[in-house]
């Protein structure tokens, strides 16, 4: 396995490069492509991504047959602030990149997760235009939904909402009558 980080650019790029990516992407080469914040590096302050390159996806040993898929890894919410112009990724963070990517190739405790990583075929790359974006696959994850509110909390919403009109409609009127005062000045 090789390993190489890139800027994003090289993601979804047209032309050679996208070329050169739609080659290593029927060649069955890449097995892992993971997203990283941006401002990880010192002497490059955008977003990178982690490309895993296998020429063997074959089940060897404790790996199970991976042929023709690609797990992607959106891991641009783990970071910590080190500093006002970088972040970081914590050991916890690289432990769970690194234990998603495992259990995924050994076949063992891995299931897509929303929002953070996805299994996926060659086949539904291609459909994509060969793109390697990580987000495009795993989807956005989404707030769980409000809960309903009880009759009494609408009730005492529904009392502030009409005490915020009413101080509204008061500053209304006092704005109209300075302007009336000043417009008698002129």
């Amino acid at each position: 396995i090789a390993g190489f980080v890139l800027a994003n650019g090289a993601l979804s790029a047209t032309g050679a490069q996208g070329d050169i990516r739609k080659k290593i992407i029927n060649s069955d080469l890449v097995d892992c492509v993971v997203s990283l914040t941006p401002k990880l590096f010192y002497n490059f302050q955008g977003p990178a991504s982690l490309w895993f390159l296998s020429r063997n996806k074959r089940k060897l040993g404790q790996w199970r047959d991976r042929t023709k898929e690609v797990l992607f890894i959106d891991a641009r919410k783990l970071f910590v602030k080190a500093g006002p112009k970088n972040n970081e990724l914590t050991d916890e963070h690289i432990a769970r990149i690194t234990s998603t990517y495992h259990e995924w190739k050994r076949g063992g405790d891995y299931s897509d997760q929303i929002g953070y990583c996805r299994s996926v075929s060659v086949d539904e790359i291609a459909v994509c235009d060969y793109s390697l974006v990580p987000a495009r696959y795993t989807g956005i994850l989404v707030d769980p939904p409000t809960p309903h509110l009880t009759r009494g909390e609408l009730a005492a919403v529904d009392i502030k909402i009409r005490e915020t009109l009413g101080e509204l409609e008061s500053l209304v009127e006092r704005i109209h009558a300075a302007l009336e005062l000043a417009s008698e000045d002129d």
